[in-house]
């Protein structure tokens, strides 16, 4: 069990057993069941992964891909920010990408989410790539994918972020 007072949680891979809250849940925070993420469609509820169970109840989920030695993470999520939900999440992805392998793990997120470029820069991860209009041709796969944020960003280009394990 990970603690992180006033929170305690705990990882857990995903078992067959998760795949229908996966689904729910991707497609309440993600708009579709479905992420698209460098022209590529994944269903995060087919990939490996881990959720973070506070009381019994979920709290965090994190989904991965492994091709060759690198560890794509697809999607990360923490329903209690600031609690340490995703780093223990990150971390575990991490250590199985390492069990893997993997010496590498890479992951990509948009240029208007600047709190989780913060994120990942702080956890040892640093920029290789900028797609740009990257969103633009996702939402030829995904309508769903909104055009701006909560603030009136423009959603339109992929940042790849990538650490070595």
């Amino acid at each position: 069990m990970y603690s992180n007072n006033p929170v305690d949680f705990e990882i857990i891979p995903l078992s067959a057993a998760h795949r229908s809250w996966v689904r729910e849940f991707i497609t309440t925070r993600w708009g579709a069941p479905e992420i698209v993420v460098h022209d590529e469609r994944f269903l995060p509820e087919t990939l490996p992964g881990c959720l973070a169970i506070i009381a019994a109840v979920p709290a965090g989920l994190i989904t991965w891909n492994i091709i060759g030695d690198t560890c794509e993470i697809i999607s990360l999520d923490s329903l209690q920010p600031h609690r340490g939900i995703g780093s223990a999440l990150l971390a575990a992805a991490e250590t199985a990408a390492r069990s893997a392998g993997c010496k590498t793990c890479c992951l990509v997120t948009t240029n208007d989410n600047i709190p989780a470029q913060r994120f990942y820069t702080n956890r040892g991860y640093y920029v290789t790539h900028i797609d740009l209009g990257a969103v633009n041709r996702a939402r030829i796969l995904k309508p769903a994918i909104p055009f701006v944020n909560g603030e009136g960003v423009p959603i339109t280009d992929e940042i790849t972020f990538v650490k070595t394990l």
